[in-house]
């Protein structure tokens, strides 16, 4: 039975992949005091196939090795203005729709907490542009990108490596009209964290619109953005912001993100999308800092899909070990260590929970020095090598 998996949560992704693919629909996904999602089981239903069992032990078995790596960004600035990084994902996902496909990504909803939705328009696609550092709500994306794909459409489904890979799970099969982008990514925040801060934040008014990487004076500086309906504005650079102060610091990410089964040769996406940094020292040539994607070609299909709006974009082949260009596709995130007081805190008084942050986010100088010299160590490929000298 799927609950054997997830006595220790730090085997469970909240995919969603055991739900979907329930027969007999004895499968809920409902999230836990922190607002992760977990499989609940109906044992009035459950016909014991072991379907969920045998799809969720698949996810992360099968390897896909980085074929090609590109720096790009695309050469409408009103695309790469508007997007996190270079604006790649809004040429590729221009190319499905225009083939008469489906676009599937994490959206707001209106209150601005972050689920999956399915678009068939350039009009509605801006709603999956911009990173949202919150779990998504898959819901029923699943079952709707099968039932699509059955039909001959040409889907792209894009989402964080788990995601991508509960989806190739669950179809069991391939399919040449489905197109899988995913995400370097660094983990998934608490949605019930996210959800407290926004009702704090909204006490300044109502927010109209929240965007976690606002660009405007540096694309390295991101800002994350709360604009109220009265037209008053919040920004703030991300390393000031509570909330991604606690993000960056792992304060509250899902416990499976510190155990990530989708790391290293793990791929699961056709093509895997990144910001690129470090940028300045690999391509200064293409460095204006408005934004560069970092793009890793997993597959043939990915290959062909890029190929295909490469000339909408200004980019470099990098003949560098891609493995080196994005340290979180080799490593779990650690777990912050304060992270269970943080928890107690935050469950004993949410009100406080912009304090509770503050105090749990405190410059550290011994454990920035220890950042530092994981940061050097993992740029010259010596990081799994300093890992093993120190458990001897």
């Amino acid at each position: 039975m799927i609950t054997e998996l997830i006595v220790n949560k730090a085997h469970c992704s909240g995919c969603g992949a055991c739900y979907s693919s329930c027969p007999a629909e004895a499968i809920a996904m409902q999230p836990d005091e922190k607002g992760f999602a977990y499989p609940s089981v109906d044992d009035s239903k459950c016909i014991s196939c072991g379907l969920c069992v045998k799809i969720c032990e698949s996810i992360g078995n099968k390897q896909i090795t980085t074929q090609k790596a590109y720096a790009a960004f695309a050469k409408d600035d009103e695309i790469r203005k508007n997007s996190s990084s270079g604006g790649v994902f809004p040429l590729l996902a221009e190319k499905v729709l225009n083939k008469g496909g489906a676009v599937f990504g994490a959206a707001f909803n209106k209150d601005f907490g972050v689920e999956h939705i399915c678009v068939e328009n350039e009009e509605h696609l801006n709603l999956l542009r911009g990173s949202k550092y919150v779990q998504s709500d898959l819901r029923d994306t699943f079952k709707e990108a099968k039932s699509r794909l059955k039909k001959g459409q040409p889907v792209l489904f894009s989402g964080v490596p788990c995601q991508t890979a509960g989806l190739k799970a669950y179809l069991r099969k391939e399919y040449d009209n489905l197109y899988l982008v995913e995400l370097v990514c660094h983990g998934t925040p608490s949605p019930a964290v996210w959800e407290k801060y926004v009702e704090l934040m909204s006490k300044k008014g109502e927010p109209k619109r929240i965007s976690f990487r606002m660009k405007d004076s540096s694309w390295r500086r991101f800002a994350t953005l709360f604009l109220y309906k009265n037209n008053v504005a919040y920004l703030c650079e991300h390393r000031y912001d509570p909330f991604m102060k606690g993000f960056l610091s792992n304060l509250y990410l899902r416990p499976s993100c510190y155990f990530c089964r989708l790391k290293h040769n793990n791929r699961a996406g056709d093509i895997t999308l990144g910001d690129f940094w470090g940028a300045e020292r690999y391509v200064p040539e293409i460095d204006d800092d408005k934004g560069l994607s970092l793009v890793f070609v997993n597959t043939e299909r990915g290959e062909r899909l890029l190929n295909s709006i490469l000339d909408k974009t200004t980019y470099k082949n990098l003949d560098e070990d891609v493995n080196a260009l994005a340290s979180m596709l080799n490593h779990s995130v650690e777990l912050n260590p304060k992270s269970e007081k943080f928890y107690r805190d935050f469950f004993a008084d949410q009100i406080q929970l912009i304090p509770i942050i503050e105090k749990y986010t405190k410059p550290n100088i011994k454990a920035r020095c220890k950042s530092a010299i994981r940061t050097a160590l993992d740029k010259l490929g010596l990081l799994d090598i300093a890992r093993k000298i120190m458990k001897r």
